[in-house]
């Protein structure tokens, strides 16, 4: 199934071809890669994906978004399908 990933505090959108199985950890693994290789990114050890975007994410020293915001935040060892993620979804993805 293909899913968009929608990279806060930036204008930049992936469209990602992937399994309702992968993990969230492993698809986060793979916009860090493509950050990198195709963006200039440099590698961030921290990332979130997040259930809704925020206009104006407030940061802390380690990246992760405001305490308000981290139950928002998907859990990197459940799968797509866990939390319902299907065809042509949009993800929001912050890093650090």
């Amino acid at each position: 199934m293909q899913i968009f990933v929608r990279v806060l505090d930036s204008d930049i959108t992936l469209t990602l071809d992937v399994e309702v199985s992968d993990t969230i950890d492993n698809v986060g693994f793979l916009v860090l890669a493509i950050l990198e290789r195709d963006f200039g990114f440099p590698g961030a050890p921290i990332f979130a994906f997040l259930e809704r975007d925020f206009a104006a994410p407030a940061w802390y020293g380690l990246g992760l978004p405001h305490p308000e915001h981290c139950a928002d935040a998907l859990e990197g060892g459940r799968t797509l399908a866990d939390y319902g993620i299907q065809n042509e979804s949009v993800l929001h993805f912050a890093c650090a």
